[in-house]
């Protein structure tokens, strides 16, 4: 058996891009319902970029949402901020369930996005995905111009993907794990 490491460290902008748009977006398009997921979580993580406060300082989920939403997100957005971060972001983090006041759609519900039917508050998936590419990546401009709005010290190594190959000299069979943190996802590769 033959095993080789390599570890590739990803900053804060690489990991908006890879992370939290493309690999988001491969989420959004197999699994929708848990793309709302990542959205809410994702846009909290945007904020997180844009305050002072260190990433892992607690209690701040709904600031840095708030922040997000409001430096990044078109303003059509900021009326529901609130409604969005709790029945949504929360409900869905939290319990894997929004709150009764939020109807979350799939394809075809575009025209209904951020309207509100019978005190629920309709949001389109696709919209919403749209809009968060579109804040991300004016993260990611503000980055780019050294936006003082950024904290600059969070844009070093955010993680740290770490691969390790295996190869099984008895079946030729690879498997690549691959950690990021304390996380690892294994899969294996048929060798040919």
């Amino acid at each position: 058996m033959q095993v080789s490491t390599e570890s590739k460290p990803i900053n804060g902008r690489l990991f908006i891009e890879d992370y939290l748009i493309k690999r988001v977006g491969s989420i959004v398009k197999t699994e929708p319902y848990f793309g709302f997921t990542l959205i809410g979580v994702g846009i909290e993580t945007l904020g997180a970029f844009i305050e002072s406060e260190g990433f892992h300082v607690t209690g701040r989920s709904p600031k840095r949402f708030e922040k997000a939403i409001k430096r990044l997100f078109d303003s059509k957005y900021v009326p529901y901020t609130q409604r969005i971060y709790a029945s949504m972001r929360c409900g869905l983090a939290h319990i894997t369930k929004p709150k009764e006041d939020i109807f979350l759609c799939g394809e075809g519900s575009e025209a209904r996005h951020l309207q509100e039917e019978n005190s629920v508050l309709i949001i389109s998936l696709r919209l919403l995905y749209d809009d968060y590419v579109s804040g991300a990546n004016k993260l990611i401009s503000m980055i780019d111009q050294n936006d003082p709005i950024v904290d600059q010290a969070k844009l070093g190594e955010f993680l740290t993907e770490t691969y390790t190959v295996v190869e099984d000299s008895v079946t030729g069979k690879l498997e690549s794990h691959t950690g990021t943190g304390d996380t690892v996802a294994v899969s294996s590769v048929s060798h040919y």
